[in-house]
């Protein structure tokens, strides 16, 4: 078994905790704080300090929640390309918050076996799929 599983979120777990919740709106900059199985995954929306969500930002995160599986595959893929040469421990992360911005999503994992903390940053294509830029 692979140390670094495929298919391991859910879209349709995601998006409907994100619909059944209602942001955070008293916190600056609003969030969303979904439960997701025994885990909490957060996702914020860090451009709208003093500022109402808008449509196209609930639009916009909905559309990443939908292709989180997808997304994660991405991260799950390079962390076992890069594990190759490095101790395994460093590349294994689960999901810890999503942050929306207006032209990309990025994805804050959280270390399984050690205490890091890492971004995966992903652009919309013109398609609709999410490619991942920075990891």
């Amino acid at each position: 078994m692979s140390r670094f599983p495929r298919d391991r979120y859910q879209p349709e777990e995601f998006v409907t905790a994100f619909e059944n919740f209602s942001a955070v709106a008293d916190s600056d900059p609003p969030y969303y704080s979904l439960a997701i199985g025994d885990e909490a995954i957060e996702v914020h929306f860090p451009n709208r300090f003093m500022e109402p969500l808008t449509p196209s930002d609930i639009s916009l995160a909905r559309r990443a929640l939908e292709h989180v599986r997808h997304m994660d595959n991405q991260v799950q893929d390079l962390c076992e390309k890069d594990s190759r040469s490095l101790d395994i421990t460093q590349f294994l992360f689960r999901i810890a918050y999503f942050s929306v911005r207006e032209d990309q999503v990025s994805i804050t994992y959280w270390g399984t076996e050690v205490n890091t903390e890492w971004d995966a940053i992903f652009e919309r294509g013109a398609d609709g799929s999410w490619s991942l830029l920075h990891g």
